[in-house]
């Protein structure tokens, strides 16, 4: 693949962390390894997913996909996303540049459990996609959950108080020991009137990862479940808005994310 393709890719998972705890398509921690909440936490979060829709409609999400056009110093980068627990996330993606009418830079960009690669959908080139990446690309499976997906990358939640976050009063609730390498913390804001997140900062060591601040600005509905619809996001690459559209659960088939046989040969000729 081009160099500038691959460029786009970083910008990609640069742009993902932002939101700090999108590690994989699933959004509940794994068997065995539960996340634990002080007493104070626990009511906050059952709170919030009472008001979200509740946790039942949460839990029978197997897959989702959705439209996510982000706007920054760019222009405006289109995703469509397809993710399913336990098979991989796929998106394609676009860059219309300022005053463009036609985008550029289309790429199709896919994990599954056990690989990632790229492909430039305008001059047919293909990559293997670093870990790291592919672990950033695998995060946009879980940006229509912000609570749930926070819950699943981190082992411990605790209660820090009241707050105040985009001038409104909230809880402060803070994620620590995370279970993905590369995050230190995350806290988030949980509005005092309506219990729905309103926010979150997200701290970060790892060099793939960006440490920022994202803000819910607008909620939708989509079979009876609260999420966001539009997103601000502000950290060390910039500023950028997020807008999330034609959202659909329980449609996308596992095979969405099988290993073509090209991508198949290149994993054997890197192993040998």
């Amino acid at each position: 693949m081009r160099p500038r393709t691959t460029t786009t890719t970083l910008i990609m998972s640069a742009s993902l962390a932002l939101f700090g705890a999108w590690a994989t398509a699933d959004d509940a921690p794994p068997a065995g390894d539960p996340t634990l909440y002080s007493p104070a936490a626990q009511e906050t979060v059952n709170r919030a997913m009472a008001a979200m829709g509740g946790a039942a409609l949460f839990d029978s999400v197997e897959s989702v996909s959705y439209d996510c056009a982000m706007e920054d110093e760019q222009g405006v980068m289109l995703m469509k996303v397809k993710a399913k627990n336990g098979a991989g996330v796929a998106l394609e993606q676009s860059l219309t540049p300022p005053g463009a009418s036609d985008p550029i830079r289309r790429q199709s960009l896919t994990t599954n459990t056990s690989a990632g690669w790229a492909r430039d959908l305008d001059e047919g080139g293909l990559q293997i996609m670093p870990s790291g990446v592919a672990a950033s690309i695998a995060r946009a499976g879980d940006q229509w959950s912000l609570l749930r997906s926070a819950t699943a990358q981190f082992r411990q939640v605790d209660h820090a108080g009241p707050a105040v976050f985009a001038g409104r009063a909230s809880s402060k609730l803070i994620f620590t020991n995370p279970r993905s390498p590369g995050l230190q913390q995350l806290v988030m804001y949980l509005d005092d009137e309506t219990g729905l997140p309103l926010g979150q900062e997200t701290a970060t060591s790892s060099g793939t990862l960006v440490s920022g601040v994202a803000r819910v600005d607008e909620w939708q509905t989509v079979n009876g479940m609260m999420i966001p619809k539009r997103i601000a996001v502000e950290g060390q690459t910039g500023q950028s808005t997020l807008t999330f559209s034609n959202v659909a659960f329980n449609g996308v088939p596992a095979s969405t994310f099988e290993t073509p046989s090209d991508v198949q040969s290149m994993l054997v000729a890197g192993a040998n």
